[in-house]
């Protein structure tokens, strides 16, 4: 497991027990990542992981470095790939 789904699940464990009495049924998480130089998108065992522990609303915070380094260029194809497949 990536230590950053391992402290996911950490603080989705404390989230859990927080939200059942507070938000109802809807849980959502802070997907971190995406937005660093060094991480990519969550993958699809990442999100399935989510998913079956019942998350419903991800959001993904993102980089504008990383889709565009340098002004008036066209917006870097990974990064808008790995956005489309999330």
């Amino acid at each position: 497991m990536r230590p950053s789904i391992f402290f996911l699940s950490l603080f989705f464990q404390v989230l859990s027990v927080h939200s059942q009495t507070v938000c109802g049924s809807m849980i959502g998480v802070n997907m971190s990542g995406a937005e660093y130089s060094w991480e990519n998108f969550p993958n699809d065992s990442d999100l399935d992981y989510l998913k079956s522990k019942g998350v419903s609303l991800i959001r993904l915070p993102i980089s504008w470095e990383k889709f565009q380094p340098d002004l008036n260029v066209p917006l870097d194809a990974n990064q808008i790939s790995g956005i489309k497949h999330f």
